[in-house]
């Protein structure tokens, strides 16, 4: 994250903050390294708009157990610049997460990009059985990667401009020591 760019120059500047509920005094989170995270901490993020152009920005969550949660949406105006507080967290699970910055140059006319419609439920815990292939190529092959199924490239507006970035941010959720 840092300073995120895209083909198309969507220039934002992101940080991210940690502090405790109690009020305790922020920390920087290095954006390159997975930021382990307890109970009650908050963390927060600061976004600057370096471009002489709107952005929209989508925030989702990947929790330890698959699910996707949608944060929130908003526009960014050229030159501006936005902080907000993201969320607690809690006791209830723990594990590798993701947090998924998703960036777009804002068309002519067009609304606020909405990708709320990502967020999905957690997904239930799977084993495999006798008659499915086991070791570690036999799961590679039941996740998808023995056989191509299908192959297409998405054509942009300009065919050849990508319109957007995506940043993540890697979380280690932990229960406090």
């Amino acid at each position: 994250l840092g300073d995120i760019a895209g083909p198309n120059n969507l220039d934002l500047t992101v940080r991210f903050r940690v502090r405790k509920r109690n009020g305790e005094t922020f920390r920087d989170l290095d954006n390159a390294a997975v930021a382990k995270l307890v109970p009650d901490d908050g963390l927060y993020m600061t976004a600057t708009n370096d471009t002489p152009y709107p952005l929209d920005r989508n925030v989702l969550y990947l929790g330890s157990d698959q699910s996707i949660q949608f944060m929130y949406k908003e526009q960014i105006k050229s030159g501006a610049t936005r902080k907000k507080g993201l969320f607690w967290v809690n006791d209830k699970s723990f594990g590798r997460e993701r947090l998924i910055l998703i960036t777009t140059k804002v068309k002519p006319q067009g609304g606020l990009t909405d990708l709320s419609w990502l967020s999905q439920p957690a997904l239930p815990r799977t084993r495999s059985t006798s008659d499915k292939p086991t070791g570690f190529v036999g799961l590679l092959r039941q996740s998808g990667f023995g056989n191509a199924t299908r192959t297409v490239t998405a054509m942009g507006e300009d065919d050849g401009e990508t319109a957007g970035t995506v940043a993540q941010l890697q979380i280690l959720t932990a229960p406090a020591h």
